[in-house]
């Protein structure tokens, strides 16, 4: 104990003597001496002599203490950074897309948040379930239309470079959301009809019958994906440019469109098929 009591007097008496080799030969005031020596409100009232002194240090901690009471004055809020909004690639935005055929509408994905993705690339396994791919972005569904013919087999990320500048191309052709673009052009390529083959009574006929929506979008992103690869196929164009080439003709319906014409094609086949199925229906009949 006595040990203890002298230890702690000879500190005190440290303390004191570095007090007064600071104040008189480094010229500092008594508030920074002591705040440098201890930092502590009771450590500098035992150091500071003169009551003029522990005043202006009251002071001084009173001001500290209102400055950062100080509320900011309430301003406009600011506009809303492009980096929260969901764009593609950081660049076209979802938000402004429709689809103008209703049976379509969910079939053609970016409505939720989880499918208006910065990168198409989502890793999800949408094979595992029937139906489970119509969660899928369209886009990434048309980097995946890309990867095919053995070569290409997954090599996503060079799909995904060709779709982003396809995209970009689209951009400075049309001056419009490219993304807008795309959804048109599936919604157009998309067979309405089809022809199916049906037995009867050992006699093979074809049929014409109604396509799903599903198939319809299957379709058109394969058919925009098969004409751009066989378009580009040791040729000049990249095949960046034709696929490029034929979103934009197949969103305005042009005939210069492979997946149109394969379109008007399987539709003209159906028909002949459904009115010749009609003539033998009434020739039945009579």
């Amino acid at each position: 104990y006595l040990l203890l009591i002298s230890l702690y007097g000879l500190r005190r008496y440290i303390c004191c003597v570095r007090l007064l080799f600071f104040f008189f030969f480094k010229q500092k005031t008594a508030y920074e001496i002591a705040q440098r020596l201890v930092g502590s409100e009771m450590c500098i009232r035992d150091r500071v002599s003169t009551q003029s002194t522990w005043d202006q240090l009251i002071e001084d901690k009173q001001s500290m203490v209102e400055e950062k009471k100080v509320v900011e004055p309430l301003t406009e809020p600011k506009e809303q950074l492009s980096a929260t909004e969901h764009k593609l690639f950081g660049k076209w935005a979802y938000k402004d897309l429709f689809v103008e055929d209703k049976s379509l509408e969910g079939y053609i994905t970016f409505q939720t948040m989880k499918s208006q993705v910065f990168y198409p690339h989502t890793a999800g396994r949408y094979q595992q379930r029937g139906f489970r791919k119509v969660a899928c972005p369209f886009i990434e569904r048309m980097v995946n239309s890309l990867m095919m013919h053995g070569r290409n087999t997954g090599k996503k990320l060079m799909a995904i470079k060709i779709v982003k500048q396809a995209l970009e191309i689209i951009h400075l052709m049309t001056g419009e959301n490219p993304l807008q673009v795309t959804v048109k052009a599936i919604e157009n390529g998309g067979v309405r009809e089809d022809s199916t083959r049906i037995q009867v009574g050992g006699v093979i006929k074809r049929q014409a019958v109604d396509v799903s929506p599903l198939r319809r979008v299957n379709q058109a992103i394969y058919m925009m994906c098969f004409g751009s690869r066989e378009s580009s196929f040791r040729k000049l164009k990249t095949i960046a440019e034709c696929l490029a080439e034929e979103i934009m003709n197949c969103a305005k319906g042009s005939v210069n469109s492979y997946t149109i014409r394969k379109k008007d094609e399987t539709e003209r086949l159906s028909k002949s098929n459904r009115q010749l199925l009609l003539l033998h229906y009434l020739l039945n009949q009579l």
